[in-house]
């Protein structure tokens, strides 16, 4: 199946049969963690962490308060780049906490 950016959406569905397919979950959180990872990276490589980690907890909420909106800025990127290098994963529900301790089974 070709990339589109509607796999992304809740009501993506099978061309062919009509199931609705998420993302996998595990391909989420691994662009979340590369969006993050390199955002502080990029801190790193400008020289912003080094000057914050002079100023102890008020630096370290300084490296927070850049990190984490640049990362967000990232993984709008990340989501239209990456998916056309490494397609993700469709599956047809997400795991809860029932179907990952199988609590659902009657036996």
């Amino acid at each position: 199946m070709p990339f589109s950016k509607e796999v992304f959406g809740r009501h993506f569905a099978c061309q062919r049969c009509g199931v609705t397919l998420l993302v996998s979950e595990t391909y989420d959180r691994a662009l979340v963690l590369l969006s993050i990872l390199l955002s502080f990276g990029l801190l790193w490589l400008s020289g912003i962490l080094e000057i914050s980690s002079d100023y102890g907890c008020l630096g370290f909420a300084l490296s927070l308060a850049f990190g984490f909106p640049l990362a967000f800025v990232l993984l709008m990127g990340i989501v239209r780049i990456v998916p056309s290098f490494i397609p993700s994963q469709l599956v047809r529900r997400h795991n809860t906490h029932i179907t990952t301790l199988d609590l659902g089974r009657t036996n």
